[in-house]
């Protein structure tokens, strides 16, 4: 039998039908979407029409929900607050290849930018979720990335004993593994050893 011509359309469903057979999934804290150029992530250049939306608007009003945005500088957090967004995230990288490569700055010019991020959005009442050297500006909680998948349980042990060592809460952390090589539930279960006990998720895996 010879192949067929053509490409394939691949119609993807999880958020409706993974969803949908869950009655009541416990959820009361979603990032809905991050305020970034859309030159930069084509994917997110809906970011104004997803806050402008009604039923997220409502979302953002309820109390008994968190609906944080992602923000990567003031002006991103100006369009937020113009939607009447009540908490944003800042995000800082490790390593300066990474760095340049997710925001295209430093460590040093990323952190700066989301200081000022943090410290405006105090000013006007909004919360914010950051990284560990912005506790110091407001930030509330921090959110360890592993963002490639390339940690171990044993790397997210020595991580998190290191920084419980020098004094900063295991309440203030929150892991966020992604499940590139298959470690993820090694080390969701390593970081709750460890005392952590807010984890970010994805519907599937996805």
């Amino acid at each position: 039998m010879s192949e067929p011509p053509g490409a394939a359309r691949i119609v993807e469903v999880r958020p409706r039908d993974g969803l949908q057979n869950i009655k009541t999934t416990g959820l009361q804290t979603m990032e809905i979407t991050s305020v970034v150029s859309p030159r930069a992530i084509p994917q997110l250049a809906d970011c104004r029409a997803v806050l402008a939306d009604p039923m997220i608007k409502g979302m953002v009003r309820d109390d008994s929900l968190r609906v944080p945005v992602l923000v990567t500088n003031l002006k991103g957090l100006e369009v937020a607050v113009e939607n009447g967004v009540r908490e944003v995230a800042v995000f800082v990288s490790a390593t300066e290849a990474f760095s340049r490569a997710n925001i295209n700055a430093t460590i040093e010019e990323g952190l700066a930018r989301a200081g000022h991020v943090a410290n405006r959005a105090t000013v006007v009442g909004v919360a914010v979720r950051g990284s560990s050297a912005l506790l110091d500006m407001g930030c509330y909680e921090v959110s360890l990335g592993d963002t490639l998948g390339v940690g171990t349980a044993v790397d997210v042990k020595t991580l998190l004993d290191y920084l419980l060592e020098h004094g900063i809460s295991s309440s203030q952390y929150a892991g966020h593994f992604h499940d590139t090589y298959d470690q993820v539930l090694g080390n969701v279960w390593q970081a709750y050893r460890c005392g952590l006990r807010v984890f970010d998720s994805s519907v599937a895996g996805l």
